[in-house]
């Protein structure tokens, strides 16, 4: 979902390095939504092994790159250059303190990057670690982002994705996504989607 483009990588983004060469999944189109999800974020520290969101850290960046590396670098042989979340500043986005992360016991397996806008929230990237795909945390953490928008009093929650990853589109569309437009915006094509909240 995160397009924009900035040159000051880090983490393991910064260093180039990536599981691509054996990587063969699209990483959001295996996401998948447990059951009792909603009880799992009301009740986060219910056991070490459950599920937890929270707010990263700066001890956090490293492991945020890498997920972002692993799960976005299957798109540049489609798009023919890096996503844009591959070349964002997780330091910067962490000290501004927008960057979520799901852990699973202590491993953190998930990131959520939320920028609060005027009259929306944006969900401006999400990304599973990729060996933990197909688990439930990316819809774990789409929910979390619903539920974060409401608590702050919004009434839609926005978003954007590549035109080339249909894949995301298909899913956000099944989960209450509709388009709204298309348009080129910072280099990149992109699919803009958003989903009204509440009554």
């Amino acid at each position: 979902m995160r397009s924009g483009e900035n040159p000051r990588r880090s983490g393991a983004a910064a260093a180039g390095q990536s599981g691509c060469a054996d990587y063969g999944r699209d990483w959001i189109s295996v996401i998948g939504l447990p059951k009792d999800s909603q009880a799992r974020m009301a009740e986060p520290d219910n056991a070490a092994s459950e599920p937890r969101i929270r707010s990263a850290t700066v001890a956090d960046v490293r492991a945020v790159a890498q997920i972002v590396e692993d799960a976005y670098c299957v798109y540049v042989p489609r798009m023919g250059k890096p996503p844009g979340p591959m070349l964002d500043d997780y330091s910067a986005r962490v000290t501004e303190g927008v960057v979520w992360v799901v852990e699973e016991g202590t491993t953190v397996v998930g990131i959520l990057v939320l920028l609060p806008k005027p009259d929306h929230l944006l969900l401006d990237n999400i990304a599973v670690a990729r060996a933990r795909q197909g688990l439930g945390f990316g819809r774990l953490l789409l929910a979390f982002a619903e539920a974060e928008a409401m608590r702050r009093g919004y009434r839609e929650i926005h978003l954007y994705t590549h035109e080339t990853m249909t894949e995301n589109q298909r899913l956000y569309a099944a989960i209450g996504y509709e388009e709204t437009g298309r348009g080129t915006e910072a280099g990149y094509e992109r699919v803009f989607m958003r989903k009204q909240l509440g009554e």
